[in-house]
């Protein structure tokens, strides 16, 4: 009888290999419908003012039921501020370091990118937005964003123990109708004898200079 080897369980028995998590199919039907509806928005931004642009006009377009959209936002106010977010956070996602990783003043510059990145890229609806007499509400909204995203980020800094000098409500407020002034006055202005790297290089100064930070001191009695 010929002899059996010595094999260890190990050998005998391969390792499962590790089960891929697909994404659920729901997830992917809700990423398509919010693109689909991004993508409709922008396409009737390019011949309709803003505040013309009914949900209807967008789930038209998108070929996508009224009664879908609303299951994702409450109304047009809720989705602009959602297309909004979706360029801030695509341009963050472009930066090499992620938003935790980086000063307050890079931060606030990268947001800067991201509406310019806006401009550049859909300029017949940014003009129809500035130029618009009922804008109030979407710049509101741009407004609201940029200084929720500035408390975020001063909350995550925090936990690092780092703060602002400044008080972050007000630097928050002040950089939240900031921002959305300087890159107006950049796009529709055009600073004579300043390229977008000059301009953003006065920003980046700007920033450094209000948005300085210190190690949180413990309260001492």
């Amino acid at each position: 009888m010929a002899e059996q080897e010595n094999v260890t369980p190990a050998e005998t028995t391969a390792a499962p290999a590790p089960e891929k998590k697909e994404r659920p199919k729901s997830d992917l039907r809700k990423q398509k419908t919010r693109k689909a509806l991004e993508t409709a928005f922008f396409e009737l931004s390019e011949t309709k003012w803003i505040e013309d642009i009914t949900v209807g006009d967008i789930c038209e377009k998108a070929m996508v039921r009224r009664a879908t959209f609303y299951k994702h936002f409450a109304d047009k106010y809720e989705f602009f501020a959602y297309v909004m977010n979706n360029i801030q956070r695509s341009t963050n996602l472009q930066q090499n370091a992620p938003p935790q990783d980086i000063t307050m003043a890079e931060y606030c510059l990268n947001i800067c990118r991201s509406y310019l990145r806006n401009y550049q890229e859909h300029p017949k609806m940014v003009r129809r937005l500035l130029n618009s007499k009922s804008r109030q509400p979407y710049t509101d909204i741009l407004v609201a964003q940029i200084r929720n995203a500035i408390l975020r980020k001063a909350n995550d800094d925090r936990s690092k123990g780092i703060e602002t000098e400044i008080d972050v409500n007000v630097l928050a407020g002040f950089i939240g109708g900031a921002i959305p002034t300087a890159m107006t006055i950049y796009e529709t202005n055009r600073i004579p004898g300043l390229s977008v790297e000059e301009y953003f290089d006065q920003l980046r100064m700007i920033f450094e200079r209000i948005c300085v930070t210190r190690p949180i001191q413990s309260d001492q009695n």
